[in-house]
């Protein structure tokens, strides 16, 4: 290759071959203060039974899941408060994690319920508060405390700590422990700062052996199969316990002298062979039995920093992810070989890509970057950058058939020679007529002629190279089939003489053979909407794949017609989509304004990629992408991302599922229930709503985690929860409710069925005691309704009853009268005056039936039909006897009600007491007043008539039926009377 690409490559592959170090990479995540963690420098790092990560920081300790950090700490509620702040160490045993911090204490958490559940406070015990406690470890019934003044143990079951005194036996001097590990034979190996290593028997406490080394300083250490292995400021050591002897083996005798001889901070293995390491500029993994060493780099810088440069502790989960403990924080990664590889910052100056505008790899190792700040050269292999212009923005880069490169900038394109920028019109003086150009896409029509877009709206152009000439189609120009010259890219049909041209309104097909263009018209078929602003276009087997601003990916058959429309409703990152980059036919990459798609062509499904799976960043530009020999070029904010599809895994680790709270919330109080192996919970009666908190461990994927639930008392289907991890129950009756709940990892990997028990008592309104003593008294009211209802028929019987009798009585008295009467007529020869008798009798006859067909009547039920009933013959019986009748009611009276009884009893008291008004009292005026007083009735009749003393009287059969009618309906019968001074009688509901 001609030119200054070809010389810079051929300096850093000298770069690369002058250097023995073998480098690979691995995908990163970090986590930070920007993420939860109160402190950056990390000491250790541990997995509990339950998947939960514990950090131990210089200013507390976190428990992670992936999410989320859980904070404990001197300043925290009691639940998560400790001793001190300054964690030095940590270590599980039984299901307990016990810390020791700075001249503060020890203290003990569950693992399962996250509650700090006993504190050992050094402050407190003048033997032991100068002591500082700086590593521990556990075995057994014992907690064995590594400090600057020797060998303290803890018995776990007196929780008594006491010095230990046969340390002075194997030393002479107070030994300084600084690290602790127990070997596979159950040995504890103590490591006293640069005083040696010793060896105690764990079964009876007692010292075996103590190599003495005033050289070496431990910094760290983990147990092997036959030894321990040791990070000391003198390289790597592997110490083995051989017939009551400590013997250092050869085993890293092959490393480079330069790394057997610095300060090793941090040691662990991943299997027998295979161990880690780290020192101050690296951190690498050797394989013991091959004798070979790689340099292990991170795919992509945090912030432009390398945090394997100060890795203090090394740790592998048991998914086999490797945790890094780091003066910056926590980096999480795989140790496999990483499918990204993020380029920002230059590994050997302070250069870096800010935006990188467009990618040309000019070869496995060099990519050329036109960037919003200049000219980039990065090597891919070395993660080395060089500028080559920063004077100007770059667009666009392409090799021409000459192997020249040319470059577009704003200043309009160039021709790269050995640092130098040449217009293209020097060097192609076909270019001189159409002024500045700008390209920003590129096709070959054939082995000689390409087809150009423009940047600056200046349509395209057709450049033969052989025949050195230029065409310009625009409509500017006259050129009427393409109506937009703001083209966004072009691009060729693979094996046909077809390309497309994308402007921001539309898309045009170019016949190469004709050079004939066409409009393509793309409708979305639910709007009926001309879909534009069109970036990419592919065309993948028999189906094309349109990039668009705002409509996602349009795919439309072999004819151009439409199938489906990709969008952020079926998993796309966002909707603005720029470049696609198809991988063999089975993958399409889709760079968008938020995150990169990896769209799987077989199924469509989705998978989502941000910075935190390991792309240098969310945020892309709109000509960013490309590709060369299967492998993807991304670029946009802070540098490029190159992606290796072969290297994609697929998810097979299900997550870790545990039920761990629920938040009860009552009237008057809030209270949690935390435990990570929640089986059963009771709910009390006075609650308003139930939380229920789950999490899922994916730390390879922790932003994937899905949940779905089903409580079968209620639906045996099952929910979808998404991403959300708790569950809200409300106005859920008492009972017993079996709620299950299931996580996926990124990839669809179900984790098990977690299942919990949840039994909500019931109020006391709820309870079956309550429930019998209701049920009792409904069937004690309908009885008792029963039995009135059945008492008011029978009254209503025996009113029937009596009246038909006295319906009886009186009808068949009148008709024997009329028959007397009408045989009377016969026989005698006057006989008016019998008729006249004969028709008196057949009225009463007739006003007696009326009487009894209106009292039956329960339509005419109120105080206001009965005295419209009196009114009826009371006011014509006074008007025959020259006697003024005035009858009164009140409004509330009117429409009170009466019963049949009450109606036919009130009715005859007042008709009887009318009519003796008229035969005795020779009154001149009768008045009736009718009201209602405490919703009880009251009737009132008065007349001026000439009264008579009550007690020289005998009450007839006329009064004794009034007081019988008034005790038969519940009234009260008051008569004043005086001579001379009218009659006033009252009858008043009792």
């Amino acid at each position: 290759m001609k030119g200054v690409i070809f010389s810079l490559f051929i300096q850093f592959c000298l770069v690369c071959a002058g250097n023995s170090q073998i480098y690979s990479t691995i995908k990163l995540n970090y986590y930070s203060t920007e993420n939860g963690l109160d402190a950056t420098n990390v000491r250790k790092t541990i997995q509990d039974s339950m998947g939960f990560i514990w950090v131990a920081t210089q200013d507390g300790l976190y428990r992670f899941d992936g999410n989320r950090f859980v904070s404990y700490n001197k300043s925290k509620p009691k639940k998560y408060s400790l001793t001190g702040v300054d964690i030095r160490d940590i270590c599980i045993h039984d299901s307990i994690l016990w810390s020791v911090n700075s001249y503060g204490g020890i203290d003990a958490i569950d693992i399962k319920s996250g509650s700090v559940i006993y504190q050992y406070n050094q402050r407190n015990d003048p033997s032991l508060k100068d002591v500082l406690f700086v590593t521990l470890t556990a075995s057994g019934n014992n907690l064995f405390i590594g400090s600057n003044k020797g060998l303290f143990i803890m018995n776990l079951k007196t929780k008594k700590i006491a010095y230990y005194q046969a340390s002075k036996k194997i030393y002479a001097d107070t030994l300084n422990v600084n690290k602790l590990t127990v070997d596979l034979n159950g040995n504890l190996w103590i490591f006293c700062g640069s005083q040696g290593v010793g060896i105690i028997s764990i079964a009876n406490l007692q010292p075996i052996i103590f190599l003495s080394s005033r050289s070496l300083i431990f910094n760290d250490c983990t147990s092997t199969n036959d030894g321990v292995l040791a990070a000391t400021n003198f390289g790597p050591r592997h110490f083995v316990f051989v017939n009551r002897r400590i013997k250092e083996q050869p085993s890293f005798d092959y490393l480079p002298r330069s790394l057997r001889s610095q300060p090793v901070y941090s040691i662990n293995k991943e299997h027998l062979d295979k161990v880690w390491m780290s020192n101050k500029n690296s951190l690498l993994v050797t394989d013991i039995r091959l004798k070979k060493t790689l340099f292990i780099s991170p795919s992509k810088l945090n912030n432009g920093k390398n945090w394997t440069s100060t890795v203090f502790g090394i740790f592998f989960d048991r998914d086999k992810n490797i945790w890094l403990s780091c003066q910056q924080g926590i980096a999480l990664g795989s140790n496999k070989p990483s499918e990204f590889l993020c380029i920002s910052k230059s590994n050997s100056s302070s250069v870096q890509i800010n935006h990188a505008y467009f990618l040309y790899p000019d070869s496995d190792s060099s990519v050329l970057v036109c960037a919003e700040d200049g000219l980039y050269l990065a090597n891919t292999y070395t993660k080395d950058i060089v500028i080559l212009d920063s004077k100007r923005s770059y667009f666009y880069a392409f090799e021409n058939f000459d192997k020249s490169i040319i470059v577009s900038n704003d200043e309009g394109t160039f021709v790269l020679r050995r640092k130098q920028l040449i217009p293209i019109t020097k060097i192609y003086k076909e270019f001189n007529s159409f002024g500045t150009i700008i390209f920003n896409s590129k096709v070959q029509l054939s082995d000689s002629s390409f087809l150009l877009g423009s940047q600056n709206y200046k349509g395209v152009y057709i450049w033969n190279f052989r025949a050195r000439t230029v065409v310009n189609i625009s409509p500017h120009l006259g050129h009427k089939y393409l109506k937009d010259d703001d083209i966004n890219s072009i691009y060729k049909e693979p094996g046909t003489a077809t390309a497309w041209i994308l402007s921001a309104s539309s898309l045009f097909k170019y016949a190469i053979s004709k050079t004939e263009i066409t409009e393509v018209l793309v409708e979305d078929p639910e709007t009926k909407e001309k879909i534009t602003i069109l970036y990419d276009l592919v065309k993948v087997r028999s189906n094309y794949y349109l990039a668009t601003y705002g409509n996602g990916i349009v795919v439309l058959d072999d004819s151009m017609s439409f199938i489906k429309k990709i969008t952020t409703r079926v998993g796309l990152t966002n909707d603005c989509v720029y470049k696609l980059l198809p991988y063999k036919d089975s993958l399409l990459f889709a760079t968008t304004n938020n995150g990169l798609s990896v769209i799987n062509l077989k199924d469509f499904s989705i998978e989502k990629l941000y910075t935190l799976d390991g792309i240098h960043s969310n945020s892309f530009e709109e000509l960013s992408g490309n590709v060369r020999n299967d492998i993807i070029y991304i670029g946009g904010v802070d540098g490029m991302t190159i992606i290796n599809p072969k290297l994609m895994p697929r998810n097979t680790i299900a997550p870790t599922l545990s039920i761990n709270t629920v938040q009860i919330e009552s009237t008057n109080s809030l209270f949690d229930t935390v435990h990570f192996d929640l089986q059963k919970v009771k709910i009390p009666n006075d609650i308003k709503q139930v939380k229920i908190f789950f999490s899922a461990i994916s730390y390879s994927s922790p932003t994937g985690v899905t949940f779905r639930y089903k409580i079968k008392e209620i639906d045996p289907d099952w929910l979808s929860q998404g991403s959300q991890s708790f569950l809200t129950l409300i106005g859920l009756s008492p009972g017993t409710y079996h709620l299950d709940v299931q996580a996926f990892n990124k990839g669809g990997v179900p984790s098990e069925v977690k299942q919990l028990v949840l039994v909500f008592f019931p109020k006391w309104y709820q309870t079956w005691w309550f429930k019998l003593l209701i049920t009792i008294s409904v069937l004690g009211l309908i009885f008792g309704l029963y039995l009135i209802g059945m008492n008011q028929v029978k009254k209503e019987q025996q009113l029937k009853t009596r009246l038909a009798s006295d319906l009886h009585d009186d009808l068949g008295s009148t008709m024997n009268s009329v028959k007397i009467y009408t045989h009377l007529a016969l026989l005698d020869r006057e006989q008016e005056k019998y008729l006249k008798k004969i028709e008196e009798s057949t009225k009463e006859a007739i006003a007696g039936i009326k009487d009894m067909i209106w009292v039956l009547d329960e339509s005419k039920g109120n105080i206001g039909d009965l005295l419209s009933r009196i009114n009826l013959f009371a006011a014509s019986l006074c008007e025959a006897n020259n006697v003024i009748y005035r009858p009164k009611i009140t409004d509330d009276a009117r429409i009170h009600k009466l019963s049949q009884q009450e109606k036919r009893n009130l009715y005859m008291m007042i008709k009887e007491t009318i009519n003796n008004s008229i035969k005795y009292a020779d009154a001149i005026e009768i008045v009736i007043e009718i009201s209602v007083r405490n919703a009880k009735p009251e009737v009132s009749i008065n007349d001026n008539g000439k009264g008579f003393e009550l007690e020289s009287i005998q009450r007839g059969n006329g009064l004794n039926n009034l007081y019988r009618r008034a005790k038969e309906i519940k009234y009260q019968v008051i008569l004043n009377t005086m001579p001379g001074k009218g009659t006033a009688i009252n009858f008043r509901k009792i």
